[in-house]
């Protein structure tokens, strides 16, 4: 019975540890995403490296004629 009890935490830790290695993943990429739209993916990807979002440029917004 505890080696079920401790097969139980040992999928519960990797699969903890997964999870939150994908958050942080889609974080970094949603990030990168957001910047590739002002300056074009790959360079958007190495900007959000480097610099913080509060140093970008904001978005232009459509100007209504």
């Amino acid at each position: 019975m505890e080696t079920l009890v401790f097969i139980c935490y040992g999928i519960a830790a990797v699969a903890t540890f997964i999870a939150a290695t994908l958050k942080v993943h889609a974080h970094g990429y949603a990030a990168g995403y957001a910047d590739g739209k002002t300056y074009g993916f790959a360079d958007g990807l190495n900007r959000a490296k480097t610099v913080k979002a509060k140093d970008l440029p904001r978005k232009r917004e459509a100007v209504e004629a």
